[in-house]
């Protein structure tokens, strides 16, 4: 893992507990009338600290998904909210359960190019099958693209919010994963007091 990547269970910024979820169109309908106690297991609080140089992409291996029931899910849209200005969302693969595990929450490059990661897959179309049907119960794991745009800004993702359907039933999952870009010689505290800053204007 590069030393400019630190990993955290949760960053800081309390006051995003309750993130404004940008209200997308999937299929003609929109998240909010869609059902978020849906059959995938909710996320914890985490996140990650990036700090890397323009032009540098890399990947987010933080998002785990376990399917309950008994019924496969169909990826329909990934989302990934905020962080915009110093990094662009380049899109989200998936991999499967026949993956190794391994202590790696950051990649660089993508899409990825990793023979651990087993087949590898676009998330969007992807049929994921219950937990109980993947191996040591491993679920599924969101390899979700991103590229540094400009290194002296303070940016934050607060979020990565997942469409699917089972059956002929939609649902969203929302994850409270936060990607906190800093320039590299700011220091993370004074990065999160930004970041948490700017939130607050935008919401105002």
């Amino acid at each position: 893992m590069p030393r400019r990547v630190s990993l955290r269970a949760s960053i800081g910024l309390g006051a995003l507990a309750s993130v404004t979820i940008v209200i997308l169109v999937v299929q003609g309908q929109p998240l909010s009338s869609l059902s978020s106690r849906g059959p995938l297991q909710a996320a914890p609080e985490h996140g990650m600290v990036i700090r890397e140089p323009a032009e540098t992409i890399f990947i987010d291996r933080l998002e785990i998904l376990r399917l309950e029931g008994r019924d496969p899910a169909v990826l329909l849209h990934v989302e990934s909210v905020g962080g915009d200005g110093a990094f662009r969302y380049l899109g989200a693969m998936i991999a499967g359960p026949d993956r190794k595990l391994a202590a790696v929450t950051y990649l660089e490059g993508f899409p990825p190019d990793d023979g651990s990661l087993g087949e590898i897959r676009p998330a969007i179309g992807a049929q994921i099958r219950p937990v109980t049907e993947t191996t040591g119960g491993k679920g599924y794991e969101l390899l979700i693209g991103y590229e540094v745009e400009d290194d002296t800004k303070v940016a934050l993702r607060t979020g990565i919010v997942v469409t699917y359907r089972v059956g002929a039933r939609e649902y969203v999952w929302r994850s409270p994963a936060r990607l906190l870009y800093c320039s590299a010689s700011m220091p993370t505290d004074r990065c999160e007091a930004v970041a948490e800053g700017e939130r607050r204007l935008e919401a105002e």
